[in-house]
């Protein structure tokens, strides 16, 4: 039996054997698919690792970037939730988790009580200013081997990936109402 792993790239023999089975099968797709998950996956973790050094997820990075970009500082949560296309259920657990670190308050509405608003707070103001300077740092160190002509490109092609995307996302969901 062959085991295969991420860092077991499946071989020009190997694909054309998978071919034999599944003739959709396009060895230059299935290759650059994962060349990019495998760079995404790669990109992801380093990055997880710097947010991880202050205490961050992406998540909860993203909900202070909001908070910290409005005038007030403080959103409501179904704002929040919409802005990060989450459920409410996520965007509570997180910022029950935020709220903990001391980098979110909540509190009232002064219009209705029983409206919660989310405040950043003095100490995650602190925080996004001690790690942003070190994100974008990290932005221009991944991307720094690109000139300007490559990021334009690169630019463009992944908008054609996400017109693929679509398309995949399309024939999913018209393949699911056909099966209802």
């Amino acid at each position: 039996m062959v085991e295969y792993n991420f860092t077991d790239r499946p071989t020009k023999e190997r694909l054309e054997t998978l071919k034999k089975t599944f003739p959709e099968a396009n060895e230059s797709f299935v290759t650059l698919f994962l060349d990019i998950q495998w760079t995404y996956r790669e990109m992801q973790k380093q990055y997880d690792s710097l947010l991880e050094r202050y205490g961050l997820t992406e998540t909860k990075f993203i909900i202070l970037m909001f908070l910290y970009n409005e005038p007030s500082h403080q959103l409501l949560p179904s704002s929040l939730s919409e802005k990060l296309w989450s459920t409410r259920a996520t965007i509570t657990k997180v910022i029950k988790c935020l709220g903990r670190s001391q980098w979110i308050i909540k509190k009232s509405s002064s219009r209705d009580k029983r409206v919660v608003i989310i405040q950043l707070t003095t100490e995650g103001k602190a925080l996004l200013e001690r790690f942003l300077p070190n994100n974008y740092h990290a932005v221009s160190i991944l991307l720094s081997t690109l000139d300007t002509a490559e990021q334009t490109e690169l630019v463009r092609l992944l908008n054609k990936v996400k017109l693929g995307t679509k398309k995949m996302q399309n024939e999913m969901e018209l393949n699911s109402n056909e099966k209802k």
